[in-house]
């Protein structure tokens, strides 16, 4: 009998049988997969991780457009510059998203029916200070340092490792 003679619903009882859920769902102490100290298995994973989030709104509720310069300092490194171009309903930067200049990896923007409305960064890692300089069409309109409050989670249960993250912090562009 091959596979395409069968019906969808035999095929899928067919394929959980052959993975036998009993391995996926059951474990001894000490398995690197227990998440809660108990014998159920847990798969560890980075959700619930999401390190820190920045969002930039401006007060009048949408970006103007024109050509925007976002620097970005972690701690005092050296600052990190992505240039952006905002259009009535885009934001354009330079390279694909996973090629992207440094400093504009972990930006993401927000569109609505009137523009773009927001642009946030995201950090992955737990710092001290955030400082964020936006500049549009070559004047500063934006340079202030941002704090957050990282806490240790354990998403996924004690044994599974804990990581540090900090609740959103949102800013109004007041000169926008």
């Amino acid at each position: 009998m091959t596979l395409q003679r069968l019906s969808p619903k035999l095929v899928g009882i067919l394929i959980l049988a052959a993975c036998n859920p009993a391995d996926f769902t059951r474990g001894k102490k000490g398995d690197a997969y227990l998440g809660d100290g108990s014998n159920d298995r847990v798969m560890c994973t980075q959700l619930g991780c999401a390190g820190f989030q920045l969002t930039l709104a401006p007060h009048s509720g949408v970006f103007p457009a024109g050509q925007y310069e976002l620097w970005t300092s972690v701690d005092g490194d050296e600052p990190k510059q992505c240039d952006l171009k905002v259009t009535a309903s885009r934001v354009i930067m330079p390279g694909d998203w996973w090629e992207r200049p440094e400093g504009c990896r972990g930006l993401s923007y927000y569109p609505s029916t009137s523009g773009i409305n927001s642009i946030s960064v995201s950090q992955y890692s737990k710092l001290d200070v955030l400082e964020v300089v936006l500049v549009k069409d070559g004047d500063v309109v934006q340079s202030e340092q941002y704090r957050p409050v990282f806490e240790t989670r354990y998403p996924n249960g004690p044994n599974c490792g804990s990581c540090e993250s900090a609740a959103s912090i949102d800013s109004i562009i007041d000169s926008l």
